[in-house]
């Protein structure tokens, strides 16, 4: 186009040269609007999906995290001291989930978020992802989790230890239990916020809340007071289960409405 007047309009040559015409040709040359070329519109990272490799990370980080912990509290019971007992359910009521990633770090999975907060404290889940999310009307404020963790829930869960200590103990099975729910807590830390995955996570914090009711029904069965005081986190895992379970519902009937293809998850 610009060398098409040649032919006896010179001028028109000097001004693509020096004019607002030469800017025009350089804007097209260079992905401008010119000749029908647009700008290529950055586009979102593509949404992580769930894969036979997200799922396999889930059991192994479940299970070894069970395992760990249970061997913890399996030597803290075997030493005889009532004190040292009590101590290891401390540990592990506040701190399975720093224990777990310590674990994963050494075991060459210190990719996942958690675990990166463990060996880098300042790097952590982008908050923005969790805040973009579709939530319901009924969504709790966020101020509220950790007062709820970690001022009422988990001191309710070792004061629960303490008296099932007092009535002799837990059984084999209902401190296997007792380990897997907390790893299967972790898990589902680690696949919503830290995998982004949210369908995946509808499907374990389900897992985690069968266990936790059934470490609560192996437990009354020892102590039913003790029991009594794990209801309040029953009641609030069932409340986080329902708005995961919702989450995954608008986001998948916003894709729909947006005219996006129904991705499995």
């Amino acid at each position: 186009w610009a060398c098409g007047d040649v032919g006896g309009l010179g001028g028109k040559a000097a001004v693509a040269r020096d004019g607002p015409l030469r800017r025009k040709v350089l804007t097209g040359l260079r992905g401008g609007g010119l000749f029908g070329f647009k700008k290529k519109k950055e586009t979102a990272p593509p949404e992580p999906v769930t894969t036979v490799g997200s799922v396999s990370k889930v059991v192994v980080w479940t299970a070894a995290e069970t395992a760990l912990i249970y061997s913890f509290l399996v030597w803290a019971a075997a030493s005889g001291d009532a004190n040292a007992d009590l101590a290891a359910a401390v540990v592990v009521v506040y701190g399975s989930a720093a224990v777990s990633d310590i674990l994963l770090a050494v075991t060459a999975a210190a990719l996942s978020a958690p675990a990166r907060q463990v060996l880098i404290p300042t790097r952590v889940p982008d908050p923005r992802w969790y805040e973009a999310l579709p939530k319901p009307s009924w969504t709790p404020p966020g101020w509220l989790f950790p007062i709820m963790w970690l001022a009422i829930l988990k001191p309710l869960q070792v004061l629960a230890f303490a008296w099932v200590h007092s009535a002799g103990g837990l059984t084999t099975a209902a401190r296997l239990v007792f380990c897997l729910h907390y790893a299967l807590g972790d898990a589902w830390n680690r696949v919503f916020f830290g995998e982004n995955l949210v369908g995946l996570g509808v499907v374990v914090i389900f897992v985690f809340l069968a266990a936790l009711v059934a470490a609560a029904a192996l437990i009354s069965a020892i102590d039913l007071p003790a029991a009594y005081l794990l209801v309040p986190t029953i009641v609030w895992v069932t409340i986080a289960s329902a708005l995961n379970l919702r989450i995954f519902q608008l986001k998948q009937r916003a894709k729909l409405a947006g005219g996006q293809p129904k991705r499995r998850r």
